[in-house]
């Protein structure tokens, strides 16, 4: 006869007695042995010599047998496997939940990924509006510019050629010499050797600066043989003080960001070591010219002026036309002068030919150097109205 404890133990074994024998558990006990004699009959260890496993459960049926029409061990059992039973509903709703909490995490999770993958969607987007923003308020930047280049070099082109005498009885104009020497035209120019600036020779040195006017000469230094330098050389002579000096004040960041081959350059000199006088002054010659020209004839008095009442007209026709410093035409209007042929009949001289030489570099530099002003001011205000722009847009997306 099993004990109390076996039972208990039968009870938490995976298979149940009421299973076994086919009952409810509510059967009776002459249930229980009329279940029994009907099964053991099939696992009778006489009927199956060689299976060991009928063997063992004709012996469970026995025990189940005996535990079931015992009543205090049937108590026991019921007991232990209502308990059984129990856990394992307990279990069952367990994982139940806890697949519930699962899949709502995984949901959550899930959810949170497509949150921040539209976020990022949403950023990368915004910073492909603003790039494109930038670029292109730099090209409207770029185009303004140049149209302002263009303008300013139509005004130029007008105001060069309102400063040319035309001569109507085809006279032949004397140009004298620009009282700036060929050393004061004369620019060194250092690059470094390495890289972009390896291939740099005379040619290319040319087709850079050549940008800013004629160049007369172009003569490259070579180095020693024994030691090679760091840093190459070269002396440009231009044809005029202007385009000089418009290369030494050249825009380096602007022409650096148009061409990456201005980055070479490392030294844009003066070859004499310092800028020529600009101030306009006049030649020794013109002065004594002006000293030895005969003072301008009285005015007749009395008979005379009634004599010659046409000598007032024929003095006013022989004065030269005179133009004004401060005038300069625009692109858009071109004024119109009428002259007599009498105002041109006084041949021009190398003397004042060379003053006007003089004169009209003068002038170009100081042009160039009205240029240069002009263009650091818009480019003040550019960068001014850049960074406005750039803080608008940063409080715009910290208020977004």
């Amino acid at each position: 006869m099993p004990s109390e404890s076996e039972a208990i133990e039968f009870a938490n074994s995976p298979l149940s007695f009421y299973e076994l024998l086919n009952l409810e558990t509510t059967a009776q006990a002459k249930d229980v042995r009329r279940a029994y004699r009907k099964t053991a009959l099939q696992y009778h260890p006489d009927k199956n010599p060689d299976n060991p496993s009928a063997v063992e459960k004709f012996h469970l049926l026995t025990a189940a047998q005996e535990i079931l029409c015992d009543v205090a061990l049937r108590a026991a059992y019921d007991n232990a496997l209502a308990a059984k039973v129990a856990k394992k509903r307990r279990a069952e709703a367990y994982d139940s939940n806890r697949r519930h909490m699962k899949e709502e995490l995984e949901a959550r999770e899930n959810s949170f990924k497509r949150q921040k993958t539209e976020v990022d969607e949403k950023k990368r987007e915004f910073e492909r509006l603003k790039e494109e923003g930038v670029r292109r308020r730099k090209e409207m930047d770029e185009r303004k510019k140049r149209e302002a280049a263009a303008e300013e070099e139509e005004e130029e082109e007008d105001a060069a050629k309102m400063e040319i005498d035309q001569d109507d009885d085809n006279q032949e104009v004397v140009v004298g010499e620009s009282k700036f020497s060929e050393l004061d035209r004369t620019l060194k120019v250092k690059w470094r050797r390495k890289g972009a600036g390896e291939m740099m020779d005379r040619a290319g040195l040319i087709d850079i600066f050549g940008r800013f006017g004629k160049i007369d000469e172009c003569v490259v230094v070579s180095g020693s043989a024994e030691k090679e330098k760091k840093y190459a050389s070269a002396l440009l002579i231009f044809h005029n003080i202007a385009h000089a000096y418009a290369a030494v004040h050249r825009d380096k960041k602007a022409l650096e960001e148009e061409d990456d081959e201005w980055g070479i350059f490392r030294d844009v000199i003066w070859a004499s070591g310092k800028e020529p006088d600009l101030t306009f002054k006049k030649s020794s010659k013109t002065a004594e010219k002006q000293k030895e020209a005969p003072p301008p004839p009285s005015k007749p008095q009395g008979k005379e002026a009634q004599s010659n009442p046409e000598g007032t007209k024929d003095d006013k026709q022989e004065k030269f036309p005179t133009f004004s410093k401060s005038y300069k035409p625009t692109s858009k209007s071109t004024p119109s002068f009428s002259f007599k042929a009498s105002s041109f009949k006084k041949p021009t001289t190398s003397t004042d030919s060379s003053s006007r030489a003089d004169e009209m570099d003068f002038e170009s530099v100081t042009l160039m150097r009205m240029k240069a002003k002009a263009a650091e001011r818009r480019q003040a205000e550019q960068q001014k109205l850049t960074e406005e722009l750039l803080k608008r847009e940063a409080e715009e997306e910290k208020a977004n």
